[in-house]
């Protein structure tokens, strides 16, 4: 930090010296370059995370329980695969795969 083996670090910052202003710059440029990784790394995460397909909940349903459910597609369009389609709830769950639910005044198997 500083020659004088004395003099703190939080003096250092407070005085109007050399040292001291190149010490505050030094201390202010670390700042800048933490809030900088710190937004690059979230805006990574959030990147990746929105890169990855979701992966649907493979357990029981309740009934009553609010769902959003997938459905390919039905018509011939060449850049929609399917989409999701909700809410809808669920009125019974038979076994392990199959769920009824009802959306828009629809029962649906799914």
């Amino acid at each position: 930090l500083s020659s004088d083996e004395e003099m703190t670090a939080h003096a250092l910052a407070d005085s109007d010296t050399p040292e001291g202003v190149a010490f505050r710059e030094n201390l202010q440029r670390r700042e800048q370059a933490r809030k900088a990784f710190v937004e690059a790394d979230n805006d990574s995460s959030h990147r990746r995370a929105l890169l990855r397909r979701v992966r649907p909940h493979r357990g029981t349903y309740e009934k009553g329980t609010w769902v959003m459910y997938w459905r390919r597609k039905t018509r011939n369009n060449t850049w929609e695969k399917g989409r999701w389609h909700g809410p809808a709830q669920v009125i019974v769950q038979e076994g392990a795969k199959v769920v009824w639910i009802t959306h828009a005044g629809s029962l649906l198997r799914c």
